[in-house]
């Protein structure tokens, strides 16, 4: 009797799920989630790296004083030119919908994608949940959400960090948008009227690509870790930060990847680059350190190489200035914030930064640009003290423009 009831289950699970998608459970307060695997075609320009591959850190440290270098734009060329390539990818992500729905959020599904140095529990800590985990926020006001490994981090496919780069990244996030739009991606969490992508870090900058070349798929746009008028060396202090090393020689776990994928140094790499004393707790940072994940050097340079104009775009913009890593896009209507001293994208001093509300003319169309710096924080805005006082923020900011 039990093996004709496993049996039932399984064939429902199978059922519900598509061919290819795959679905486990997951438990998050306030939600009805589940893990699934699903494949994503897509096609997108890409840059053809041309300098030899990392043999090992040494080469590493090449790279570094390259980019360092101040005549680094003009002698430091990377990639020899750009091919359109069409590949399948398996995304690895967490779909969760509300226990309790309101009418005015049912329709709305965020879509979060994290930044580098990540994979997608830096939206869902484990740690201190009622203090750090954004997803359960967003479940208890009524939101549904999906937060995913973006391609090459966790449990997501892993191509070479030689060649996972800007462009790949957003075309998969564009699939994602469009599908739980259209309600085919998964059954039973779709389709949905209004999609909000919120992005940390490099993950804004995925996001602001989407804005800029399918502005009319999303609705609203919530960016965090992300400024618009950086300090001239951003990428430079940015790596140098990281203090990065091939991530299998930092530790074995990360063996699936190759020598293109790079890691922080260790944790106090980690804790200069994303944290600011005294706003953080330190079992915040080694949780963060816990869940770091590698990101491909193409992934980094691929970020400082390209524009940053999203003027296709109609909606509001949020823009978090929270991180310091410059992330360049956002859409609809933008929230874009960061921590108030975000190394990576402001130098150290983000007030200064967005005093200069560079991000109205980066989206020039759209309907609401609301400028925000957390205060006391740097990069790693989920991980700060009072991150709950940032996702207040977001939330006031989505309910106030009709999400």
């Amino acid at each position: 009797m039990l093996s004709h009831l496993i049996a039932a289950v399984g064939f429902l699970i199978i059922s519900l799920f598509p061919e290819g998608v795959r679905s486990e459970s997951a438990q998050y307060q306030g939600g009805i989630c589940k893990d699934v695997s699903i494949p994503i075609t897509v096609t997108s320009e890409n840059f053809v790296w041309g300098l030899p591959t990392f043999k090992d850190n040494f080469d590493v440290a090449e790279i570094l004083f390259e980019v360092a270098r101040d005549d680094s734009a003009e002698a430091f060329h990377p990639f020899i030119g750009t091919r359109n390539e069409t590949a399948t990818y398996r995304i690895e992500g967490t779909v969760c919908t509300p226990m309790v729905k309101t009418q005015q959020r049912e329709n709305t599904l965020l879509i979060a994608t994290h930044g580098l140095g990540y994979d997608r529990r830096y939206w869902a800590s484990t740690y201190k949940p009622k203090d750090y985990n954004f997803v359960e926020k967003a479940l208890k006001i009524g939101y549904s959400i999906f937060f995913y490994d973006r391609l090459g981090t966790g449990k997501s496919q892993k191509i070479s960090g030689f060649s996972n780069q800007l462009a790949n990244q957003v075309e998969l996030l564009a699939a994602l948008c469009k599908g739980f739009r259209s309600g085919g991606l998964i059954p039973g969490f779709g389709s949905f009227k209004q999609i909000v992508l919120v992005g940390h870090s490099y993950g804004s900058s995925s996001t602001q690509g989407v804005a800029q070349k399918y502005p009319d798929i999303i609705d609203g746009l919530v960016l965090t870790g992300i400024a618009y008028y950086p300090p001239p060396d951003a990428g430079k202090i940015t790596l140098e930060a990281f203090a990065p090393r091939i991530a299998k020689t930092v530790d074995p776990q990360f063996s699936d990847r190759d020598n293109g994928y790079l890691a922080f140094r260790d944790i106090h790499a980690h804790a200069q680059t994303f944290f600011k004393q005294p706003n953080y707790e330190i079992g915040a940072v080694e949780y963060a350190q816990s869940i770091a994940n590698p990101f491909g050097i193409a992934e980094f340079l691929s970020l400082f190489i390209g524009g940053s104009n999203a003027s296709p775009f109609l909606g509001p913009v949020l823009v978090s200035l929270l991180s310091k890593l410059l992330c360049f896009q956002v859409l609809t209507s933008l929230l874009v914030t960061t921590g108030e001293f975000d190394l990576i994208v402001c130098g150290g001093e983000c007030n200064s930064v967005f005093a200069r509300d560079i991000a109205r003319s980066v989206f020039p169309r759209a309907s609401v640009v609301e400028p925000y710096v957390h205060p006391g924080v740097g990069h790693g805005v989920n991980f700060g003290k009072n991150a709950t006082g940032l996702y207040d923020v977001i939330i006031d900011f989505l309910e106030n423009q009709g999400f």
